[in-house]
């Protein structure tokens, strides 16, 4: 979310996506199942999603509190921050773990700490599950 809640960028772009998803089947002959547009928001950061990697759990805000920012909690929880080489092998955990976690305020916006990168994942998860096996099995 960051700032682009308190500017009011969100609902346009979920408003979007909502249209763009309306009209895939006046395009194509066959509909997908769910909708190709999405928005998938984590508040208060991206950052959020890397934590439930390795994490089941909302974080503890008073351990939040003990760092400058959410960005560096999660670097303090990722022993040396994320590692785009290993962590990908952890995938079908982060959406596990956000997806149990995650929960929506009344006005539609993800509760703090929750995140739908997961949403994303899924996506991504059907096409990489293979190779995410052979990283999971070298890393051991």
């Amino acid at each position: 979310m960051d700032t682009w809640e308190d500017e009011g960028k969100i609902q346009p772009l979920r408003d979007f996506c909502a249209n763009q998803n309306s009209h895939i089947s006046d395009k194509y002959d066959e509909v997908k199942p769910y909708p190709a547009w999405c928005v998938a928001q984590s508040n208060p950061c991206f950052e959020i999603w890397l934590y439930y990697h390795l994490y089941d759990t909302v974080p503890d805000i008073e351990d939040i509190k003990r760092h400058p920012s959410v960005k560096a909690f999660v670097n303090h929880c990722i022993a040396g921050g994320f590692d785009y080489q290993k962590d990908p092998a952890r995938l079908k955990d982060a959406i596990e773990n956000a997806e149990k976690v995650f929960s929506r305020k009344d006005n539609g916006n993800p509760e703090l700490f929750s995140t739908e990168q997961y949403l994303l994942g899924k996506e991504i998860y059907g096409f990489v599950n293979t190779e995410l096996q052979k990283l999971r099995n070298k890393l051991g």
